[in-house]
């Protein structure tokens, strides 16, 4: 189960840059996240690290941007 995900989260990552270069855009970040692992983190019930792909760093990386933006900036910017 392991190389599956391994393989997953390789493909995956490729994908997205080949389709950022394709359309000319830049590299970036991406979150592989799974609705029901991001719940978990959220509520602080996981249990285990390996239910998580991205999901822990997308709301460390999210918590960090509304903090260096005054929290209410990141807000406004979404809308």
């Amino acid at each position: 189960m392991a190389k599956a995900r391994d393989l997953y989260i390789r493909d995956t990552r490729a994908s997205v840059a080949q389709n950022l270069e394709e359309a000319g855009l830049l590299v970036q970040r991406v979150y592989l996240v799974d609705k029901n692992a991001l719940v978990k983190v959220v509520k602080g019930t996981r249990r285990r690290s390996h239910e998580c792909i991205d999901e822990e760093d997308l709301l460390r990386d999210l918590f960090a941007l509304a903090d260096s933006n005054g929290g209410s900036q990141a807000v406004e910017d979404a809308s």
